[in-house]
C-alpha cells in the first residue's frame, strides 16, 4: 500500500472517530451538567406556558428523599396551620343595671276601651301598691282607655316580669269580670324597652303623658285623671 493509499483510509477513519469521541465525551461530562441543561431547556418551557418542573438532579433527590419522608411521615403531610387571630374586644354597650327600669305597654283584645275608668284605676294602683312587696315596684304611668304605658323596676330577687305582666292581666280581669265586662280583656304579650339612662327615662314619659293630648280625649296632660306614679323610680 503506497502513501497516498495510507493517508486515504487514514482520513476515512479519522472522520468516523469524530462521533465516537464526541459520544465518549459527551458520556465522560458529569451527569450533573447534563441535568442542568436539561433544567435549562425545562424552564424555558416554562416561560413560553409549560407547566412541567424542573427535573431535579439524581444526587439532590437520593439526599432529599429521607427527609422528605421523615417529615411526611407516615400518615400523609402535616395539615397547614392556620394563623392564631387576637381577639377582637367588643364595645358593650350600658344597657344592663343591677335593677332595669322597663317601660312597658299593655293593650286590650281587639284594643276595646275597658281601662279608662275610676274602677280600672283603682284596681291598677291596689296592685302596683302590693307589688313592692314582691320585688316589684311600679313608677310612672298612664292609663288609656285600650292601652297602658308603665315603668317598672324588678329587683334580681323578683319574679320575672313576663309572669308578674300576666299576674297584673289576670287582677285587672277579675274587675272587668266583677262589672259584667266578659272575657278576653287582653292582647296576647306585651312590649317592653330598657331605659338606657335617666334622660330617656324622662323623655319617655314626657312623651307618654302627652298621650291623651294627642288621642282628643284632655286639652292638657294635667288634665287626664287616669295616671300618676306608684313609687318614685330614678336611676
Amino acid at each position: 500500500m503506497n502513501a497516498r493509499t495510507n493517508r486515504a483510509v487514514a482520513a476515512v477513519y479519522d472522520r468516523r472517530s469524530e462521533p465516537v469521541a464526541a459520544d465518549q465525551k459527551l458520556r465522560s461530562e458529569p451527569l450533573a451538567a447534563v441535568y442542568d441543561r436539561r433544567n435549562d431547556a425545562v424552564s424555558a418551557l416554562g416561560s413560553f406556558g409549560g407547566h412541567r418542573p424542573p427535573l431535579q438532579q439524581p444526587n439532590a433527590l437520593a439526599n432529599a428523599g429521607p427527609a422528605m419522608l421523615r417529615s411526611v411521615g407516615r400518615d400523609g403531610p402535616p395539615p397547614p396551620t392556620t394563623p392564631q387571630r387576637k381577639p377582637r374586644l367588643s364595645r358593650l354597650k350600658k344597657t344592663f343595671f343591677k335593677v332595669p327600669i322597663y317601660f312597658i305597654t299593655l293593650c286590650t283584645h281587639e284594643r276595646q276601651k275597658l281601662l279608662a275608668g275610676p274602677g280600672a284605676h283603682e284596681a291598677f294602683r291596689v296592685f302596683g301598691g302590693n307589688a313592692a312587696a314582691h320585688g316589684v315596684c311600679i313608677g310612672r304611668y298612664v292609663l288609656m282607655p285600650d292601652h297602658i304605658h308603665l315603668f317598672v323596676a324588678i329587683a334580681t330577687t323578683g319574679p320575672e316580669i313576663s309572669l308578674w305582666l300576666k299576674s297584673l292581666k289576670n287582677y285587672l280581669s277579675k274587675m272587668l269580670r266583677a262589672t259584667g265586662c266578659p272575657a278576653p280583656h287582653w292582647q296576647k304579650g306585651f312590649f317592653d324597652h330598657v331605659m338606657r339612662s335617666a334622660d330617656s327615662y324622662a323623655e319617655k314619659w314626657e312623651y307618654v303623658r302627652a298621650n291623651p293630648v294627642r288621642a282628643g280625649l284632655v286639652a292638657s296632660a294635667e288634665q287626664w285623671p287616669y295616671q300618676g306614679e306608684i313609687n318614685d323610680l330614678r336611676f
